[in-house]
């Protein structure tokens, strides 16, 4: 900054060494300094995925009939995941696989997730995706979620039978649920 400052100037009328003549002041009775384009409107292009609000709100629903249908059961499933109270009520209460309230959060987990990965599929490279359709990309990323779930929970039951360990993988279940479904 110094050598800019103490350079000479080498204009005939000293213009780099004085200030401009315009002073630019705001205050609330002048313009704003915006000028209006001709370009015209310009619109954002048509999106052919007029489904995800759909999908959107009926998530909505499915959460509000869960807070209205198991609220004391919702409060326990969502404190689990942080406080090892909770996980033990929600572990010693049974299978929380059988509940009705897995049903309604598993439903938002299948729905919300692909979802997520779906965005961001579609906008990482939208040009390296064989499917062309967005609606067939994500039901195929619902269907592998859920195949993988469904593998994933064979597979512990599975070694729940060979190594006998029962209440070991209630307990692993049980976390792997929360954990996965809720955070």
């Amino acid at each position: 900054m110094n050598r800019i400052h103490s350079s000479a100037d080498t204009t005939w009328n000293m213009e780099s060494m004085t200030a401009s003549h315009h002073v630019s002041t705001s205050s609330l009775f002048t313009q704003h300094q915006l000028h209006k384009s001709e370009d015209g409107i310009r619109l954002r292009p048509f999106s052919v995925e007029g489904w995800i609000p759909v999908i959107l709100a009926l998530c909505f629903v499915l959460i509000a009939l869960t807070r209205l249908l198991f609220p004391q059961r919702l409060k326990q499933v969502m404190l689990a995941p942080f406080t090892r109270r909770h996980m033990h009520i929600l572990i010693r209460s049974g299978n929380p696989f059988k509940d009705r309230i897995t049903l309604f959060l598993g439903l938002i987990y299948l729905l919300c997730l692909p979802m997520i990965l779906f965005k961001i599929s579609r906008f990482m490279n939208p040009k390296m995706l064989i499917i062309n359709e967005p609606i067939h990309l994500y039901i195929i990323i619902i269907a592998f979620l859920a195949l993988y779930w469904l593998v994933k929970i064979a597979l512990v039951q599975i070694l729940e039978v060979v190594f006998i360990t029962l209440e070991t993988t209630r307990e692993y279940l049980t976390n792997m649920l929360v954990f996965n479904l809720f955070i």
